[in-house]
């Protein structure tokens, strides 16, 4: 009997470490985060925002070129999107790139051929499968992409 209740106190006291860094089902973990890509929506960026908030996230900010690698990749395999919203924004400034809801500058860039090009005032990034998933910029408010959100993971 002693042996049980010390493995049942073994087990228990493990469970809390054991489902720490856990996505909730459809999301995409990765190096402490979760991801999920609302293929079911295109939206415009504002909209793409609220979709993210709306499931207590944010737009991917992509701290590190590994991140962006991945989520790339996955986007590539799975090609269920044609292209999907980033939190990075020049809307403040244009030309100068910064995340949403951080405002800090990103680390790397991997912009597509002859991007930013800003044709028609476009101050919103995606990754975008016309140019191998690269980074492209959008009118913010008319162009419509899957909505790519991020938050920590439970």
């Amino acid at each position: 009997m002693m042996a049980f209740i010390l493995l049942l106190f073994a087990v228990t006291s493990l469970l809390p470490s054991i489902s720490a860094g856990c996505c909730q089902n459809g999301w995409i973990p990765y190096d402490g985060h979760c991801y999920y890509i609302g293929y079911e929506s295109l939206l415009t960026f504002s909209e793409a925002l609220f979709y993210c908030i709306s499931r207590d996230a944010y737009l991917t900010r992509l701290d590190t070129y590994s991140e962006y690698s991945f989520l790339r990749n996955f986007l590539k395999k799975t090609k269920a999107s044609h292209g999907a919203w980033i939190g990075l924004t020049d809307r403040t400034k244009e030309g100068s790139y910064r995340w949403y809801g951080t405002y800090t500058s990103p680390t790397f860039s991997d912009w597509g051929p002859g991007q930013p090009d800003n044709l028609g005032n476009e101050d919103c990034v995606g990754i975008w499968e016309s140019i191998d998933y690269r980074w492209n910029d959008f009118k913010c408010d008319s162009y419509k992409l899957k909505p790519l959100c991020e938050k920590k993971s439970t």
